[in-house]
């Protein structure tokens, strides 16, 4: 969102889960209050919330494994010793944080929150 205007972006490449990342943001294609009309006359207000709280959460999941990877990476760069030891632990803690099974999770709506 810019300039609280939702935007068409340019994908330059896709993560690990094939989701597209994203890279710079396009001029402005429609309004909030517009997307919200779109989206509640397609949607309604209760799938909404859900569309959008499965969307947060795998955002975040996608996250925590990609941060698990790099970190796992980082270690198997790192001399044997106590510091590789805190690294692995790490990517370990992470990749838990992160199951393969995800469980429903509560996302705020960001439409609402303006």
């Amino acid at each position: 969102m810019v300039n609280g205007n939702w935007v068409s972006t340019m994908s330059n490449g896709f993560n690990d889960s094939g989701r597209e990342l994203i890279s710079e943001p396009l001029p402005s294609l429609i309004s909030d209050q517009d997307w919200q009309a779109l989206v509640d006359l397609h949607l309604g207000p209760a799938q909404r919330q859900q569309w959008y709280s499965e969307g947060y959460r795998d955002g975040q999941y996608d996250a925590l494994r990609e941060a698990a990877a790099v970190v796992a990476k980082f270690a198997a760069d790192i001399p044997e010793g106590e510091a590789r030891q805190v690294m692995t632990g790490l990517a370990s803690f992470l990749s838990i944080l992160a199951p393969e099974e995800i469980q429903e999770a509560e996302a705020p709506n960001p439409i609402v929150a303006s």
